[in-house]
């Protein structure tokens, strides 16, 4: 069940980082013609930006463990109310 979350993720991953990577090209391609009088752009860089999504995604799921994952769980102070008499 854990490597079937691990895959889906890593393929939500690469689709975000694909689209992420289409969008950000053409951002860049628009905005470098009037600034620089030529087309402007990073070779590959929705393929690189779908690899970088396909990897981080399962990581930032991971559940916090080690030395300080006790400081990083939130935790809810209890209702306080003021005492009825």
């Amino acid at each position: 069940m854990r490597a079937a979350r691990a895959g889906v993720l890593a393929f939500a991953g690469a689709l975000a980082g694909l689209v992420i990577g289409l969008l950000l090209a053409s951002v860049l391609s628009v905005a470098g013609v009037p600034l620089l009088h030529r087309a402007v752009g990073i070779r590959f860089l929705e393929l690189y930006l779908a690899a970088a999504g396909a990897i981080a995604a399962p990581l930032l799921d991971r559940q916090p463990r080690g030395r300080g994952a006790s400081r990083r769980r939130v935790t809810d102070p209890a209702p306080t109310s003021p005492a009825e008499d």
